[in-house]
């Protein structure tokens, strides 16, 4: 039997959150209702709200007082700062490994590199999915869990401007 992870109820109701602004399910700009969603989960408004905070601290949503949260939007700015940070963590990953890939994980992102080549131009989900992945390989190498732990954070942000793009340029 396989280990099962042990997650808080607000970190349930965060990824349900965060699904539903990948979903389309809620837009930028758009207000959030503590109570709407709560009563949806069936739980309280303590976990929306500790869920809020945290999307808040990672750039998802926005507060505004007296206005309550919204969705927020992502622009050009926001996508050149993530994918920097991005880059900045992986360089950083690449140095503190400090030796040359395992032959496994270079054959890992040449396999995924041949399938991003095999993709139509207009398969957005799937050239973003093998992205996410190729970079993973690089982290999944380094053992620092807080290095680990920021670049997952700005992870969450590529898949919002990810989907963001994906919605844009798909109508």
């Amino acid at each position: 039997m396989g280990r099962l992870d042990y997650r808080t109820l607000r970190e349930n109701v965060l990824d349900e959150i965060r699904m539903k602004i990948l979903r389309g399910e809620l837009v930028p700009g758009e207000r959030i209702v503590e109570q709407e969603l709560a009563s949806e989960f069936g739980v309280s408004r303590g976990p929306v709200r500790e869920a809020l905070r945290q999307m808040e601290e990672e750039g998802l949503i926005e507060y505004a007082r007296n206005a309550g949260c919204s969705v927020r939007q992502i622009g050009p700015e926001d996508i050149y700062e993530i994918y920097y940070m991005r880059a900045n963590y992986e360089m950083m990953a690449v140095k503190l490994y400090g030796s040359p890939f395992p032959e496994e994980t270079l054959m890992r992102m040449r396999q995924i590199l041949e399938q991003m080549m095999q993709l139509d131009c207009s398969a957005y989900r799937e050239v973003f999915e093998l992205d996410n992945r190729f970079h993973e390989q690089i982290m999944d190498l380094v053992p620092f869990q807080r290095l680990k732990k920021a670049w997952e954070d700005f992870e969450k942000k590529v898949l919002k401007v990810q989907k963001d793009f994906e919605q844009k340029h798909s109508k």
